[in-house]
């Protein structure tokens, strides 16, 4: 197999992107298509499955290259050849690419048995998944969040069916299954660029894998309820609350960043959805409205460790202090939201982590609080990426009863 030039060329550049100037791998790649509109479907799967597959193993190419995540062109081409070398990708005429020879696969086999190679994570990622999985289900567990990620959607009931949506897209020949327990997913079994076509930008479906899809359903949602999304971000689950209420009663989307609900707002518009009302979450707004929801959904800051199918740069991001930063932070969102639940109100709290550090063990710890002790813990959910083969999250369902 021939690599072709501009695809190599276009990798080293989009590498330069996330290993130079800190950008996220998925805006990374976007930014590159846009530079390189003339690429086909094809091209831009190759693109997109050769950074992502280097960034999943970045750890262990840069033990066979000895360049200690010491990055600069020279080492980012000795990154994408080794990688080429590695995976028998084919040949290149690129001057840049580096001539292997036998002595890497030597390498490769004296370290490929050690879990932080294979697996490819950080030591300090490693121990935290063997103390608190335990080392058998922490090794099936990070074997599976190595493994690409599938495309799922979610459809917007409020415009379509997913029996309609199923049809539509069998006539652009995109061919999507449905899964069982996920009433309102899909599956899309062929990588397509979604975004282009006419079903997404008339507000058709979202992006949502269907981890994160479960959660609007453990609200046990109806239109006379108050309703708020305390960290609902750019809002992919404050919009499926709405769209289960078809676009009846009132949802309240918060956060403290307005950039982020005004992204809701634009996506509400295009998904025909206007029973969303955002506002900025404050002391203030907390003290206003406290014991005042029926529902209050906790989408909490975490790791996003458990969504590293689609995110395989996240164990590149964090480290121990900014982990144990998160985990401050959780404990104070869960303290100071709590109080926005009302007598007989649920609490929802969830994160997509797969560490009870970030879970069960925060809820044990609000619950034995002066805060917590007002509630009852009514059912909790650790979604295990191997058994679902979806992203890791966890749901825990809190009354409160007094």
């Amino acid at each position: 197999m021939k690599l072709h030039n501009n695809l190599i060329e276009g990798s080293f550049q989009c590498l330069k992107l996330i290993l130079i100037d800190k950008l996220y791998a998925h805006k990374a790649i976007e930014l590159t298509f846009k530079k390189n509109k003339s690429w086909g479907s094809r091209d831009r799967g190759f693109i997109a499955e050769f950074i992502y597959s280097i960034i999943r193993y970045l750890r262990l190419y840069n033990k066979l290259i000895d360049v200690n995540f010491d990055y600069n062109d020279k080492n980012i081409w000795k990154l994408i050849s080794v990688y080429i070398y590695i995976n028998k990708l084919g040949n290149s005429d690129n001057e840049n690419i580096i001539k292997f020879d036998s002595k890497i696969n030597s390498i490769y086999n004296k370290i490929i048995s050690q879990r932080i190679y294979k697996e490819s994570i950080p030591d300090w990622i490693d121990e935290l998944g063997v103390k608190e999985i335990g080392e058998e289900k922490w090794g099936i567990e990070i074997k599976a969040l190595n493994n690409p990620a599938e495309l799922c959607i979610r459809v917007n009931t409020i415009k379509t069916s997913k029996a309609k949506l199923k049809k539509d897209f069998e006539k652009i020949n995109i061919a999507t299954q449905e899964v069982g327990e996920y009433k309102d997913g899909l599956i899309v079994t062929k990588r397509v660029n979604l975004f282009r076509t006419k079903e997404f930008k008339n507000g058709m479906f979202e992006i949502q894998d269907f981890s994160s899809q479960l959660v609007a359903y453990s609200l046990d949602l109806n239109p006379k309820l108050k309703i708020i999304d305390t960290c609902a971000g750019a809002g992919g689950k404050t919009l499926h609350i709405a769209s289960i209420l078809n676009n009846k009663g009132n949802v309240i989307a918060t956060d403290i960043y307005q950039h982020k609900l005004d992204e809701l707002k634009r996506r509400a518009r295009r998904n025909g959805i206007h029973n969303i009302t955002t506002k900025i979450i404050d002391k203030k707004f907390l003290k206003r409205n406290k014991e005042k929801f029926d529902r209050v959904l906790i989408d909490a800051p975490c790791s996003g460790f458990g969504v590293m199918k689609r995110n395989p740069d996240s164990k590149w991001k964090i480290d121990k202090i900014k982990f144990n930063s998160i985990l401050e932070d959780q404990k104070e969102i869960l303290k100071n939201h709590s109080k926005l639940v009302k007598m007989g109100g649920f609490l929802i709290y969830v994160t997509c982590s797969i560490f009870p550090s970030e879970n069960n063990f925060q809820i044990e710890e609000f619950l034995n609080s002066e805060k917590g002790k007002n509630f009852n813990l009514i059912s909790e959910q650790n979604i295990s990426p191997h058994k679902s083969g979806f992203d890791g999250f966890y749901i825990a369902k809190l009354e409160r009863v007094c």
